[in-house]
């Protein structure tokens, strides 16, 4: 079967991005809603002097929100910012006031109809099926210090004029610059980019008229989208990296490429020569703000940073060497499912399928004479699993979920092969015939080889194999480092045919 091309998995991915991000009745909805939000506290006697807007920022502002799965609400950070006036409260006192005018009981009140929960760091308002409203009281930076840090940080002083200040988890006053950083990712996000491949740029065009996220965004998205996915599970959800952690690794490494698989097949390298030794990852738009605050004492957490890098990569690379059937049901699962990286399990009877029930009443060969041993150094550093599927009615199924066992002869059979090993490494496969009919036939075979190697020169982590001797044979494969060390080998895949 034919191999992905460049371009249609370009599609693809944009497509997909565009799917996981909110709808435009939920951007309406929003919107109408934190207006409301905006003229209720603005009509409070508290605020009266101090004129207050409420404005958007995070994830909602940048256009790379991801709908969250389960039916949950998705989140909506708000600032409350007052625009004029002395101050003349304490930071608590506003906080408070905010709170108590959110909460207050009355007619008006388009609060009303939210959940109401007060935050160390905000005041959320939960509205059902909706979204989740983070409320947080600002005011005006001080003009001393903003022009301090344009003399110092001459990079970031497009973007320091629209600096704040906010109310931490301790009521104090803190720097900060949402606006700014929306300013800032808009410049990247919109600046001018370019191609020659005109093909390229006639595939993106036949996207639908409505799809109008940029690849920086679309990047953003699918970025989010697979650390949701990898730290989903309760025990892992501590270890994730922040949105706008990944906001900022992304935009930072976004090189003005056309392709969004180009730019997310760029990501890794790029992020890690942002982060440096130390990790470090600083906010463009608020210098002395730095987002690595967030793993930079937790050994854990910056090991679980390093592996998230090395899974999106691993998970772009391995699309290319697929056939659009199987990039498309990996992409279709990866975009609606919720977890990959799941709890340990319940205690619970498995299930047996019919493929395993097969399996039992085989007395498994574990060697063969003429299976060749491999030669090469081992270190098993890491994991390599083989899925195994067979085609039925054009598509490709589970072993586990398919239930004719022994396999009947002359069908399609695919095994894939899913490592967490990074590149550059090299796939070698071995198919092992046992049984009267492979032997008169002369094809036992037994030899370790390369995989098989597209017309671009690209490595193929795919097989595939067709059902043709009565018996139970297997298929294996060790993965090799550039050294030629193996440091991942599989178990076997056995696979009984009638």
């Amino acid at each position: 079967m034919a191999q992905i091309s460049e371009k249609r998995l370009e599609y693809l991915l944009r497509s997909y991005a565009e799917k996981i991000g909110i709808t435009e009745k939920q951007r309406e909805i929003a919107e109408t809603k934190y207006k409301e939000i905006g003229n209720w506290l603005h009509s409070g006697p508290f605020f009266k002097d101090y004129e207050p807007i409420v404005y958007a920022h995070g994830s909602f502002a940048l256009g790379t929100i991801v709908r969250p799965t389960s039916g949950e609400e998705f989140d909506l950070d708000l600032i409350v910012q007052l625009t004029k006036g002395d101050i003349l409260h304490s930071s608590k006192e506003i906080k408070t006031a905010v709170n108590e005018r959110l909460k207050e009981e009355h007619v008006n009140n388009p609060c009303l109809a939210a959940d109401k929960t007060s935050y160390p760091m905000c005041y959320t308002l939960s509205f059902k099926k909706h979204f989740n409203m983070d409320v947080v009281p600002a005011t005006y930076e001080n003009l001393d210090r903003i022009n301090h840090l344009k003399v110092t940080n001459p990079q970031a002083a497009p973007f320091l004029d629209s600096a704040i200040k906010v109310v931490d988890r301790k009521d104090q006053w803190i720097p900060s610059n949402p606006k700014g950083f929306i300013k800032w990712f808009d410049q990247l996000s919109k600046q001018s980019y370019h191609t020659s491949d005109t093909s390229l740029v006639e595939t993106i065009k036949t996207l639908p008229a409505n799809l109008t996220h940029t690849p920086l965004q679309c990047m953003v998205q699918i970025l989010k989208k697979h650390a949701n996915v990898m730290f989903a599970s309760d025990k892992l959800k501590q270890y994730k990296p922040p949105s706008i952690a990944i906001t900022t690794l992304a935009a930072l490494s976004y090189k003005k490429e056309y392709s969004l698989y180009g730019a997310l097949f760029n990501f890794r390298t790029n992020a890690l020569n942002i982060l440096g030794e130390h990790l470090e990852l600083e906010n463009p738009a608020n210098p002395g703000e730095w987002f690595s605050q967030n793993w930079e004492h937790d050994e854990v957490k910056k090991k679980f940073l390093l592996k998230w890098l090395d899974s999106v990569d691993l998970f772009i690379r391995n699309m290319l060497n697929m056939s659009e059937d199987t990039t498309i049901e990996n992409l279709e699962e990866f975009f609606t499912k919720e977890t990959i990286i799941e709890e340990e399990p319940v205690q619970t009877s498995p299930t047996i399928t019919e493929y395993q029930k097969c399996l039992q009443t085989y007395a498994l060969p574990q060697s063969v004479p003429y299976a060749e041993i491999p030669k090469s150094p081992k270190n098993i550093k890491y994991s390599v699993v083989i899925k195994p599927k067979i085609k039925v009615n054009e598509l490709w199924r589970d072993f586990d979920s398919f239930d004719i066992f022994p396999l009947p002869k002359k069908k399609q059979l695919r095994f894939e092969a899913h490592t967490d090993c990074p590149p550059p490494y090299t796939l070698r496969w071995q198919v092992v015939n046992t049984g009267d009919e492979a032997r008169q036939a002369d094809c036992l075979r037994g030899n370790i080889f390369d995989c098989e190697v597209d017309k671009c020169g690209k490595r193929l982590t795919t097989r595939q194999e067709k059902t043709l001797y009565t018996g139970i044979h297997w298929v294996q494969c060790y993965i090799f480092d550039k050294d030629g060390v193996i440091v991942a080998e599989s178990k076997k895949c056995y696979v009984p045919i009638k």
